[in-house]
């Protein structure tokens, strides 16, 4: 959010709207019943959003600052665990989940996908998000 002109407290609402996928990625096998909602793990998201260090959050930066994903990744040795599981957690729910227009109910994720594969710039990602009504983000259950 920083690197395209945006202050900390906008950065704490997106990193705290992605805590609703914790659900989705480890809940959900695990504890399919939700009595249970793990939190360990939370300590690393605020890391990888705020922490200076973090490769997610300087790839991230540097997408906000108009490199292509292709660029970044061909100019480091750092790996950025973010990249690969955004990518791959869509396509899992495009192939597990059923439903109309997905990408209403997971906009962050769907979001940064589309940012990492070009086919939107960051700046006009977040005006996208930041357009949209808030409501509650909603888990369907899903089954190999």
């Amino acid at each position: 959010m920083s690197a395209v002109g945006h202050f900390e407290s906008t950065s704490a609402n997106f990193s705290s709207n992605t805590l609703s996928y914790l659900p989705l990625t480890c809940c959900y096998p695990l504890f399919p019943d939700h009595q249970h909602v793990p939190t360990k793990g939370v300590g690393d998201t605020f890391g990888t959003c705020f922490g200076p260090l973090s490769r997610n959050r300087k790839f991230g930066y540097r997408l906000g600052q108009g490199e292509t994903m292709e660029e970044i990744l061909a100019s480091t040795t750092e790996v950025a665990e973010g990249v690969d599981t955004a990518i791959a957690l869509r396509a899992m729910i495009k192939k597990r989940l059923k439903g109309y227009r997905l990408d209403l109910k997971y906009p962050i994720l769907f979001g940064v996908a589309e940012i990492l594969e070009g086919d939107q710039t960051p700046m006009n990602g977040m005006k996208g998000l930041m357009n949209m009504p808030m409501r509650k983000e909603a888990f369907e259950r899903y089954s190999d």
